[in-house]
């Protein structure tokens, strides 16, 4: 089941980095262009069941672009996309206790 208010938070966390990355940096405005739809459903509540993983667009972003120079960017799209899919499953939850972040 999805958490409307963390998926919110995520969405807002995610927006205001793409608005900031995307005044100087063409590759992030066009992923603020590809999003601007789902972050704008999620902000009006529309989002009500779990996408599927493959319709969030900017994967290839990060993995095949330059994006992943912003560690901020990445991370907040990362957990916006784990809130939007269902949120975090058990066995994601376990790996991260296996392998805690460093900070």
């Amino acid at each position: 089941m999805m958490d409307s208010v963390l998926l919110r938070e995520r969405a807002g966390v995610l927006k205001k980095l793409l608005d900031q990355y995307a005044k100087t940096d063409k590759e992030v405005a066009g992923l603020r262009f590809s999003l601007s739809w789902l972050l704008l459903k999620v902000r009006l509540g529309i989002v009500a069941t779990p996408m599927d993983w493959r319709q969030i667009p900017g994967s290839l972003s990060f993995s095949e672009g330059t994006l992943q120079k912003y560690r901020d960017l990445e991370d907040a799209y990362a957990k916006f996309k784990i809130e939007i899919t269902g949120g975090e499953t058990e066995v994601l939850r376990n790996l991260k206790q296996k392998h805690p972040e460093k900070d």
